[in-house]
């Protein structure tokens, strides 16, 4: 499949999409204050409701620093809110204000028009099959990591 050129490399063709996914993204969020990880973070609480910090870490897959700016930003704007866990007071509970709901509906809009110019060249087959080859991608190197993967770090 590799055949040696960048353009053949998933690793290298997944960088590119996200990085113009995140370029055409942020020019829309931007309207509302937000930018790709912002939305992100409300779609997913319209979506599962209440979460934990740790939650969003890991479901997001950003540094808990990226996310903790995130959160604070959007703190800040009104879009949710932060509680403690009366259960564990180390656990911070993250949740949508209605200002959030209402920029989440806003973002949504723009996120599915986004996603479907990206399928539009492709056929029903590539359509079902894209989002499937991407989860089992991303639940390989959830399980295993890619050092695992490959043997571990290059040696020096």
């Amino acid at each position: 499949m590799d055949d040696g050129t960048f353009d053949a490399r998933l690793t290298f063709l997944v960088y590119r999409v996200t990085a113009k996914l995140t370029l055409v993204a942020n020019r829309l969020f931007r309207q509302h204050g937000l930018d790709i990880f912002s939305s992100r973070i409300l779609l997913l609480l319209v979506d599962t409701g209440e979460r934990t910090v740790g939650d969003l870490v890991e479901i997001m897959a950003l540094p808990q620093s990226t996310l903790s700016h995130q959160i604070s930003r959007l703190e800040k704007q009104g879009h949710i809110t932060r509680r403690r866990s009366v259960e564990d007071n180390r656990v911070v509970l993250v949740a949508l204000t209605e200002a959030g709901r209402s920029a989440a509906a806003a973002v949504d809009e723009f996120s599915r028009r986004i996603n479907d110019a990206m399928v539009a060249d492709l056929d029903p087959v590539q359509r079902l099959v894209a989002p499937q080859a991407l989860r089992s991608m991303l639940r390989t190197l959830d399980q295993e990591g890619p050092e695992k993967q490959v043997g571990g770090p290059p040696q020096a």
